[in-house]
């Protein structure tokens, strides 16, 4: 039964968790989606390893600026981790609070427009998913900030 909504812009939450796909997930679905996560990347390793290696050397001849960017994010069940990516902007990209990056941002360096562009810069999530934060396949982490504004707003 779908109750009618007096005012359009208000979004009834009271069921949202029925449509999280891992909301009523059984323990079984969870450690299968885990064991998938964990050999996939024991599997593709050994390439995996090389892309990275070359993406940090390639990422310290630009600039001297860090090869790593770490940023908190929010994951299942709110619990707030740091999520780690080849840096691919400038280190004061964020001088002026979060925000997405849009097409020829000038915060994008030249290395970083590639990599981006490829998703290399989201390989060291992979550590973030053998530590059990991410997974491969499911809803992307946020950041903090974004997360507040949504609830907030809703």
């Amino acid at each position: 039964m779908v109750k009618k909504m007096s005012n359009p812009k208000t979004i009834d939450i009271q069921n949202l968790d029925s449509n999280n796909p891992l909301s009523n997930s059984s323990s079984s679905y969870i450690v299968a989606k885990r064991l998938f996560d964990l050999s996939l990347i024991l599997v593709f390793s050994p390439i995996i390893i090389l892309v990275m290696l070359t993406t940090a050397i390639l990422i310290k001849l630009e600039s001297n600026d860090p090869i790593l960017f770490w940023q908190k994010r929010v994951g299942l069940h709110g619990k707030v981790f740091n999520m780690v990516k080849f840096r691919s902007m400038t280190t004061d990209s964020e001088k002026k609070g979060s925000q997405f990056a849009e097409e020829g941002d000038a915060r994008i360096t030249k290395l970083g427009r590639f990599i981006r562009k490829m998703r290399i810069d989201e390989l060291p999530q992979l550590w973030n998913v053998i530590r059990g934060e991410m997974s491969l396949i499911g809803p992307r982490p946020e950041q903090v900030v974004f997360v507040k504004e949504l609830k907030d707003d809703l």
